[in-house]
């Protein structure tokens, strides 16, 4: 059996494309909130590598020093769209919805981390 399966609690999915992650986790960069560094880079760098997807771990560590800055409410919809569409050339009109709904579910689901556990985040 693969390890993960038998040692994991599955959160909540994300509707829309993983591409707006990508987008997302870029602009929250930007602003301050790095979740895509960790102290378990190389970890998570091998899982993308063997999984042939994009992996991140959000650590106790993100929790602490991020989750305040999260709340849905820091972040407005139409900021969100304007980059997201810069982000890819795009021009969609629910790409600030799309953004903020992975706010909303990294920020839900981010709490789920304790000093004995981590998120393992897949894009794909």
């Amino acid at each position: 059996m693969d390890y993960l399966d038998n040692n994991t609690k599955e959160l909540k999915d994300y509707g829309w494309s993983g591409y707006v992650y990508l987008a997302l986790l870029e602009y929250l960069k930007e602003k301050g909130i790095d979740l895509m560094k960790s102290s378990y880079d190389e970890i998570s760098e091998y899982i993308s590598k063997e999984r042939e997807s994009t992996f991140f771990i959000f650590t106790q560590e993100h929790k602490l020093k991020y989750l305040d800055k999260l709340k849905p409410e820091n972040f407005d919809e139409t900021e969100l769209k304007d980059y997201c569409n810069d982000f890819f050339g795009a021009d969609e009109d629910n790409a600030g919805q799309a953004m903020l709904d992975g706010i909303k579910l990294l920020y839900e689901n981010i709490q789920y981390v304790t000093e004995n556990s981590v998120i393992l985040f897949e894009i794909s």
